[in-house]
């Protein structure tokens, strides 16, 4: 083999999809080239590197044995009737003059939950969600999913990351549209410029990509820091403790071959595996 290996052969090597003739040629080729056994030794690299954050961001959050997927789909046209009935609901209540005092006792609750400190040392004022009509702190939806002795998990979610995201996936399941807001709390203990995204899909063969970033209603146009992340300029420096909302669109192209992101992303057998499709 003359020439230098490209990402075709790369891939086939690290992921062991070649014929032993192929190896055996590239074996011999990678002995007489330092350059190709560098990039090897840097794909290796990644790999384990890519590996490393996934264990670590599994053992943080992992999924209730007890939610079936199953089970979840069923109810979920339920639960978005609901949800509507209840937004709806609120929005007539509000227009009705006749009922100003409830009014006006909804308008205290909200404004006691808003600026109530959720722990002794931290008091969030964060813009309110406009995907849907559920309150930042409001942990209903993922009690859930818990069984009952992970429970108390949920008291600490005040200084969690949260997510609301509005997808649509195509009927072709090779395109995923989304639009997300990220409530972000500074857990660094340190003050922040900006704050840095992951595009994880974007380390294997399919391609998520953002645009309207927003930082508390402002737009804040992202950097690119490499393939797989970018960074947000803050419109004011966020000190520790404190907090700030991102909406952004978010689109994904699913990739066509197997080579998918650690095999968990990915389109096989008319079934989509959907992990790390949106930024995080």
């Amino acid at each position: 083999m003359g020439k230098h290996l490209d990402d075709n052969d790369l891939n086939g090597y690290i992921h062991q999809t070649l014929t032993d003739a192929q190896r055996e040629s590239m074996d011999r080729h990678l002995a007489d080239c330092p350059l190709c056994r560098a990039r090897v030794d840097d794909a290796r690299r990644l790999q384990r590197q890519i590996r490393l954050e996934l264990d670590a961001t599994l053992r943080q959050v992992q999924p209730a044995r007890t939610r079936q997927f199953n089970q979840m789909r069923a109810s979920l046209p339920q639960q978005r009737q609901r949800a509507l009935w209840r937004f709806h609901s609120l929005r007539m209540l509000s227009g009705v003059g006749t009922l100003g005092a409830v009014v006006l006792l909804c308008l205290f609750a909200v404004y006691v939950l808003q600026f109530w400190p959720q722990t002794p040392t931290t008091q969030l004022e964060t813009a309110a969600p406009s995907f849907f009509a559920v309150n930042w702190d409001d942990t209903t939806p993922f009690a859930q999913g818990l069984v009952a002795g992970e429970q108390s998990i949920l008291a600490r979610l005040p200084q969690a990351t949260v997510y609301h995201v509005d997808v649509h996936i195509r009927d072709d399941l090779r395109r995923v549209n989304g639009r997300q807001q990220i409530r972000y709390v500074n857990n660094t203990g340190q003050a922040l410029d900006d704050v840095a995204l992951r595009l994880l899909a974007n380390l294997g063969d399919s391609q998520l990509t953002v645009a309207n970033v927003l930082v508390n209603g402002r737009i804040a146009p992202p950097t690119i820091v490499n393939t797989s992340t970018i960074s947000v300029k803050l419109p004011e420096t966020l000190a520790p403790g404190g907090a700030v909302v991102l909406e952004m669109d978010f689109s994904l192209l699913v990739g066509r071959s197997r080579r998918t992101f650690d095999g968990a992303l990915g389109l096989l057998n008319d079934v989509l595996g959907l992990a790390y499709w949106h930024p995080t």
